[in-house]
């Protein structure tokens, strides 16, 4: 009865109701950086720069907001993610491109494939080039009184 009983108490220690979170980052905020809910901000004259580092999928962002009367310039070039004395850099060199797709209909065409012959009787082929590429800012112009949401990586 009394080993009945340890095993019970045993259990339900195991399989309890409650959620156990854990902490995986420690983040230390230095003199120019306060604690706002959960967020980490920093602010001076020109603008105030605030990472919310309770975001869904760990992404670290960070809102850039300028507070004076003209534009300010982020220099993404000589920006870094720095995690454990790791700098990854912001500016990448990427080119985007934006637009419509090349669209594909086989109908009726005869074509080999591995697992046998398809037989069809038409192909159309459509590409409208209606297309924008546009290589990544080095510099980033923040308006004044206005804010950007930088977001590059997460620490997941």
């Amino acid at each position: 009865m009394v080993r009945l009983l340890f095993t019970i108490i045993i259990a339900s220690l195991f399989c309890s109701c409650s959620t156990t979170f854990y902490q995986v980052y420690d983040v230390k905020a230095s003199k120019n950086i306060s604690i706002e809910s959960e967020a980490l901000k920093y602010e001076d004259e020109n603008c105030i720069i605030s990472y919310d580092l309770w975001k869904d999928g760990g992404q670290v962002g960070f809102v850039f907001y300028n507070k004076t009367d003209k534009n300010l310039y982020l220099d993404k070039e000589n920006s870094f993610f720095i995690r454990n004395g790791n700098a990854k850099n912001y500016y990448k060199s990427r080119t985007y491109t934006y637009g419509d797709y090349l669209k594909v209909e086989a109908r009726g065409v005869g074509l080999k494939t591995s697992s046998g012959f398809f037989n069809s009787q038409s192909v159309e082929i459509t590409n409208s080039n209606n297309s924008v590429s546009y290589n990544e800012e080095k510099i980033i112009c923040i308006p004044s009184k206005t804010s950007k949401v930088i977001v590059e990586y997460s620490v997941n």
